[in-house]
This record gives C-alpha cells, sequence and structure tokens, in this order.
C-alpha cells in the first residue's frame, strides 16, 4: 500500500501532507461520508476545531468552498481507481500513473451546487415550482440568476467562477444537493480509504463501491483523457455509469446515420447512455436509461432511467413517479409513416413530440425543460445574446456530436452484446428463410 501511496502522490492523485489530511465530519442522510480538512478545502465548521461544540457539528454551521470539496471527490475518486488498478497488476511499472492525473474540473459542477444553494437560500424563503406538480424544483443555473444568501454568506450574482468565502456552501445543503445530482458522490471517499486499509479484501457487499468509467482505450468526441471530469460528473449520477463502457455509436466515425444509430442499439440487452453535443452553445445532456432498445410506436421502459444535462452545468432530472412516457424509438419504415407520430427515438413527452427527440432525419431535433414524466429542468443552455434568442431559454438544437455507450461494468455490457449477437443470428435466419421460400415460389410459378 505504502508503494501504491507513494506513485499516487507523485503524479499529483492524492496528498499526504499534514495540511490536507480528509478527516470524516458527518454522515449524511443519504451515506455520504463529508470529508474535511484543517487547510483550505473540505468542510469548516467554524474555526476549523471538528472536535469542539455541538453546534459546530450541525450541518448548517460546517461551510465548504463548493470548488474545492467537488475537486476533493474528484481527486479521490482517480485515488481510489488508481489502488484498484495497482492490486490487480503484476508491478507497479506495469501502471499507466498519467491516466489517473486529474485535469480541470471546470465549473459545470460548481454552479449547479451553488445555483442549487442559491435556489433554497432565497431572502424571501420562496422556491420555484415545478409547473406541473407544484412541488420545488432543483434546477442547475448559469450565471444570470439574482443575488442570493447561502448559509451565512453572500454569493454575487455575476460571478460565473467565484473565489474564497463566496464560493461557501453549507453542508446541509451540500447533501442535499448531492443527493439529488451526485448520489455516487458519497462513495468515492469510502472507495478510497476501502483500497488504502484493506487493498486485500474484496469491498463489502452491503456498500455501493465508485467506479471510475473504463472506455477500454476506445476513442470518444467527449472524453479526451481516460480521467476526463465528464466520465467524473456522469459516474457521480448512478452506480450503472461506472465501470466498463462498451461504445455502440459515435457520429465521429460512423457518421449521422440513423440507420446505423438504430443497428447499433436495436438487440442490446444492456443499461446504455446517450450523450449529445449541440452546435450552437456546445451544451453537453443526454439520458440514460436501464432497458433494452426495441422498437414501439409506444412508449415503454421502466424509472431506471433519467435525463441529465453535463455542461455548461449539471443536472439531473428522474422520474417523477406520475407518468410513465420513459423511452421512445419508433422508425419511419415501420409504420411507413402513416401512423402520425414522431419518428426517431426520444424520452419523455408524448409520442407526438417527446421531450428529448432526436429525429430520423436528425432535423428539428428537441430538448424541452418540462413533461409529465421527468422533473423539470433545461438541457439545453440558454440562447446567446444577439443570436435571435435574447439569451433566453432554447427548445431546438442540432447535433454536433452524438455517442451512445453501452454501461454497467464487465457483466451488463458482456450480457448486453451477446442479446444483441442472438438477435442478429436470428434476424439473419430469418431473412434466409425468407430468401429459400422466395426461390421455391419462382419455381412452382414455372
Amino acid at each position: 500500500t505504502s508503494d501504491v501511496m507513494r506513485v499516487g502522490t507523485t503524479a499529483g492523485v492524492f496528498s499526504s501532507s499534514s495540511s490536507e489530511r480528509y478527516n470524516v465530519l458527518v454522515d449524511g442522510p443519504s451515506g455520504f461520508a463529508a470529508a474535511g480538512g484543517g487547510g483550505g478545502g473540505g468542510f469548516d465548521g467554524g474555526g476549523g476545531d471538528h472536535g469542539g461544540s455541538s453546534s459546530s457539528r450541525d450541518p448548517s454551521n460546517i461551510r465548504a468552498n463548493a470548488n474545492e470539496v467537488l475537486d476533493l471527490g474528484y481527486s479521490l475518486a482517480l485515488a481510489a481507481a488508481l489502488l484498484a488498478t495497482a492490486a490487480e497488476v503484476d508491478s507497479l511499472q506495469e501502471l499507466d500513473v498519467n491516466a489517473y492525473i486529474p485535469a480541470d474540473l471546470g465549473t459545470a459542477e460548481s454552479k449547479s451546487l451553488l445555483g442549487y444553494a442559491k435556489k433554497i437560500r432565497r431572502g424571501s424563503g420562496e422556491l420555484d415550482l415545478d409547473p406541473y406538480t407544484g412541488r420545488a424544483m432543483t434546477l442547475p443555473m448559469d450565471s444570470q440568476f439574482s443575488e442570493r444568501s447561502v448559509g451565512a454568506e453572500s454569493i454575487s450574482s455575476t460571478s460565473t467562477h467565484v473565489h474564497g468565502n463566496e464560493n461557501l456552501v453549507t453542508l446541509d445543503v451540500f447533501l442535499e444537493w448531492a443527493e439529488q445530482t451526485a448520489p455516487c458522490l458519497s462513495a468515492c471517499l469510502s472507495t478510497f480509504l476501502h483500497h488504502v486499509l484493506f487493498p486485500d479484501r474484496p469491498y463489502p457487499p452491503s456498500r455501493t463501491p465508485f467506479l471510475y468509467p473504463d472506455l477500454v482505450g476506445q476513442q470518444s468526441a467527449f472524453f479526451d483523457v481516460p480521467s476526463s471530469p465528464l466520465l467524473f460528473s456522469l459516474a457521480c449520477m448512478s452506480p450503472a455509469l461506472g465501470g466498463t463502457w462498451h461504445r455502440l455509436y459515435t457520429s465521429e466515425s460512423d457518421g449521422l446515420s440513423f440507420n446505423r444509430l438504430f443497428s447499433c442499439l436495436l438487440g442490446y440487452g444492456g443499461p446504455t447512455v446517450l450523450i449529445i453535443r449541440e452546435s450552437e452553445g456546445g451544451g453537453i445532456f443526454g439520458a440514460f436509461t436501464g432497458t433494452a432498445w426495441k422498437e414501439s410506436k409506444d412508449f415503454y421502459g421502466n424509472s431506471d432511467c433519467f435525463l441529465f444535462q453535463a455542461s455548461p452545468t449539471v443536472g439531473v432530472y428522474r422520474p417523477r413517479g406520475r407518468d410513465s412516457n420513459f423511452m421512445y424509438c419508433n422508425s419511419q419504415s415501420r409504420s411507413k409513416g402513416y401512423d402520425g407520430l414522431a419518428h426517431g427515438i426520444g424520452f419523455g413527452g408524448t409520442d407526438e413530440l417527446p421531450r428529448l427527440f432526436i429525429s430520423e432525419t436528425f432535423d428539428g431535433c428537441v430538448a424541452s425543460s418540462a413533461d409529465l414524466t421527468f422533473e423539470s429542468g433545461p438541457l439545453l443552455p440558454p440562447a446567446k445574446e444577439g443570436g435571435g434568442g435574447g439569451g433566453g431559454s432554447r427548445k431546438y438544437f442540432d447535433i454536433c456530436d452524438l455517442e451512445v455507450w453501452g454501461v454497467g461494468g464487465d457483466e451488463a455490457v458482456s450480457s448486453g452484446l451477446e442479446a444483441r449477437r442472438a438477435q442478429r443470428s436470428v434476424l439473419r435466419a430469418n431473412i434466409e428463410k425468407a430468401r429459400k421460400v422466395d426461390k421455391a415460389q419462382f419455381l412452382d410459378d414455372f
């Protein structure tokens, strides 16, 4: 373990210096262990005395720099991945240490956290309400929100990258945000400590480890390095987005072809994540589903499904529990175009216009902010000023990049690919059978 820690320290993945010790302060409602420190990062219970009065342990009194605590979680996730890989190799010389060096996390996660904090800490105490349910919304925010109070600190409404005390959030707000937007973030610390303290023991079956997504050397238009912060953001959203990924489709090499997209999806028997980069603002968003794709004029699937925005801010929109229009896949060839329904793939909304919709022609694609199936919130960034939208909300988009990945780890990916091979084998057998029947009919005509 000491050898691996030296490698990790050299890589800059984590530090063992006394100024960056991480102390467990509180175990949150969703199992989140909040990490704090005596230095500038982590949660500060007021005065740095984490063993003091009960008031200092009150989640509403413990504050953290949003950027620093998210960076800490990101580094711990990579450190845990490094330790897990080191335990599987015969020699540390086989480790590609560069694959575990944290990149710049950016501001998407912190924008989401600070936006949520501002929503629930308004001076008026009011919340934005979901237009369908009347309940408070947990929307991600951009830099255009008004000035409000976060805990005991004030945050400037004009800052897109804030510093110092302006970037503090209270622990209770952080836990609430993480439970909705990044429920797997809590596992970064426990997974890291398990690999440090018990490297030869399996992870407890009663707990879910944080598994950093592994692209297994596959190329992507979204993830330029194995330690991509976007992979970290996605893995924080659901345990199914950790572990091994398998690329099913990419517009970069497969082209924007609905037939190829359709062929890659149909028959795959595992969970998938669809990731889109739109052209106008460069926003990244998409959808995850645990249900296998099939062609149908009706919606199908289950609640193991959600929509997300990943850039320029982060938002996760899970099923409300009211409607069941989870996923949709209807090609024009199935109905010859006479059913009056939308032709393409989509999530939420209606069969005439899904909330997130990729049309069969890739024209008129839609990403709206509300429907009856999923929680409300924007998928697209605001329209650019002077671009005809006046900086307001958007609904339509053009695709710049599109990828679909099979996710869920080795077992899920393997079974998904096996199901697709079996489906394609049946399809080939049916085609061959039809050819033989056609030949017999042809001979009978003579």
